[in-house]
């Protein structure tokens, strides 16, 4: 059975393809992540790596009321780390279907050593550096700009060596930063100096 009906779709955003794609976008924030404007305490490389997460057709509430022009409508072109975050969170859960016994470190490990420090074409990640003609306010990106480099699906999901880290990684951190004793000990309720190692975890799976 042949339909001879015909279909278009009007009122939409005709696609960019960029030939420097990826890129970093000049309102994607950048790192490190510092405590105060003396970079003191700027000891969390961020970010971590980038994703797609520019001109991104994604799910609207209908109800929504931050666009005039998606009112009462159920996807919109939407924008931002809120885009991107969605495309790393499905790729970590891809990670952890078929590596079930790593951890989330383990996880963050095999997405940001495995990321891409190039472009479609081969050439190096650029950054957007203006509000004001972006494309020509732009140079190579720094980690500061896009941490491991450009998310990689595929290369993700066979990573070769990764890089674990333990509670007790991470509580040797937090207790290396100057004066985060008394910090510490009131979200965790242990003291820095103090070994954790004996502290009662939750029984793993082997």
């Amino acid at each position: 059975m042949k339909f001879g009906a015909a279909a278009s779709i009007s009122g939409g955003l005709k696609a960019n393809y960029s030939n420097s794609a990826p890129k970093v976008m000049y309102y994607s924030a950048r790192g490190p992540d510092p405590e105060d404007s003396f970079l003191d305490d700027a000891d969390i490389m961020k970010p971590n790596l980038v994703a797609p997460g520019n001109f991104i057709w994604a799910a609207w509430s209908s109800l929504g009321t931050d666009s005039v022009e998606f009112q009462g409508e159920n996807f919109a072109m939407m924008s931002g780390t809120s885009m991107a975050a969605p495309h790393v969170s499905g790729l970590a859960a891809l990670i952890k279907q078929k590596f079930a016994k790593f951890s989330p470190s383990a996880i963050g490990s095999a997405l940001s050593t495995t990321a891409s420090l190039f472009d479609r074409t081969g050439g190096s990640i650029m950054a957007q550096r203006a509000y004001a003609n972006p494309d020509l306010n732009q140079s190579p990106a720094t980690p500061f700009d896009m941490g491991s480099g450009f998310v990689n699906a595929t290369a993700a999901l066979d990573p070769g060596l990764i890089f674990d880290a333990s509670y007790e990684d991470y509580m040797s951190f937090l207790c290396g930063i100057n004066g985060s004793a008394p910090v510490v000990l009131n979200y965790t309720g242990q003291m820095c100096g103090v070994s954790n190692m004996n502290r009662l975890e939750p029984s793993k799976e082997e």
